[in-house]
């Protein structure tokens, strides 16, 4: 008796230490190896589509798997990474100069106290907003954006650096991931079927999330890139970008940043593009989340509106650009955690 414990002790050492030394070796593609995994979920369905069609040849359809992620994922980030970064950069330059001259700012400022006046319900008798105010928040804003885009968006850096790695990985996950499944299951210390529900949580959790939220955010998005676009607010792509972040924002979405778009539009004499892209706002954008939100979302995991803000958020500055992505996912799987607990291990206890 006493050597079958000292045999579990040593085997339990030397599961530490080898799991230790292991996770030493791969940390610096640990990174990489989630994100893979997560795709590797999320692009499941596209997959089984390809395996259907395919005859079940796994690498082949793995292999078209892969392509899919690279047309529908690597080519468009690529290009908006470059284009924000483009676009900040001119924005920073341009506002410079309507500060310092251009007259845009005094122009907008006289409007808005114009209007201010003339439909104010009280009687006002001095300017409501200062050129010389509204001057300086600008500067404010452009030197925390000057300081802090860099920071915000290092994460591309890096992505670009371990994105042959991501491929491969995604391919093999994606070609043995049901092998994968099978080894878990096997080691496991839970019963087969719990394994398979915990399992079926995960996924559902990772499922849900991107498509019931960060879907949804990138759709509303890139229909303000188009309706900037169209319509000729300055510097479309960075404001759609963050439309997208807002659109996760309970309530309000992308009217934070469409309705001083519409403003913009109007304060600078272009009435006729700020009612269109009032419409635009109207019918292309708001209707997508009350349509598409409830369908995509289906029966998955409901997490409240503002942790998935507030994740997303706290993602981009912890994992950089994609964090986006996964700052949500880790909450969902919290929940999913949760959910688990709840539903196997408090019964037990009851």
């Amino acid at each position: 008796m006493q050597d079958i414990k000292l045999e579990i002790y040593l085997f339990f050492i030397l599961l530490a230490g080898a799991l230790f030394l292991s996770f030493k070796v791969l940390e610096p593609y640990i990174y990489v190896l989630i994100v893979a995994s997560i795709f590797a979920v999320i692009f499941s369905p596209i997959h089984q589509f390809f395996r259907k069609k395919l005859l079940r040849h796994e690498s082949l359809s793995a292999l078209f798997t892969v392509f899919s992620v690279i047309v529908l994922v690597l080519v468009p980030f690529i290009f908006f990474g470059v284009q924000l970064s483009d676009e900040v950069k001119a924005l920073y330059d341009n506002s410079l100069n309507a500060l310092n001259g251009d007259g845009v700012v005094s122009r907008v400022t006289e409007t808005a106290n114009r209007l201010l006046v003339t439909f104010s319900p009280i009687e006002i008798n001095k300017p409501v907003f200062d050129i010389a105010d509204t001057e300086s928040y600008i500067l404010g804003a452009l030197s925390w954006l000057k300081g802090n885009f860099g920071g915000i968006f290092s994460g591309l850096a890096k992505f670009f650096v371990n994105v042959f790695l991501f491929l491969i990985a995604f391919y093999f996950l994606v070609r043995d991931g049901e092998k994968l499944k099978q080894y878990i299951v096997e080691i496991s210390p839970f019963k087969d079927e719990r394994d398979e529900l915990i399992l079926t949580k995960l996924h559902l959790a990772v499922m849900s999330i991107a498509k019931g939220s960060i879907l949804v955010a990138i759709i509303q998005g890139v229909l303000c890139i188009v309706g900037f676009s169209i319509f000729g607010v300055p510097s479309p792509v960075l404001w759609g970008g963050v439309a997208m972040v807002a659109a996760l924002i309970p309530g309000l979405g992308t009217s934070l940043v469409l309705m001083p778009a519409i403003l913009f539009l109007f304060f600078m004499g272009d009435s006729t593009h700020a009612i269109g892209l009032l419409i635009w706002g109207a019918l292309a954008v708001g209707l997508i989340d009350n349509l598409l939100g409830p369908k995509l979302v289906g029966s998955g995991i409901k997490i409240h509106p503002l942790l998935i803000l507030l994740s997303a958020l706290g993602g981009i500055s912890f994992f950089g650009a994609l964090g986006f992505i996964l700052g949500p996912i880790t909450i969902s799987f919290l929940f999913a955690v949760l959910d688990i607990y709840k539903t196997i291990l408090v019964k037990d206890v009851r």
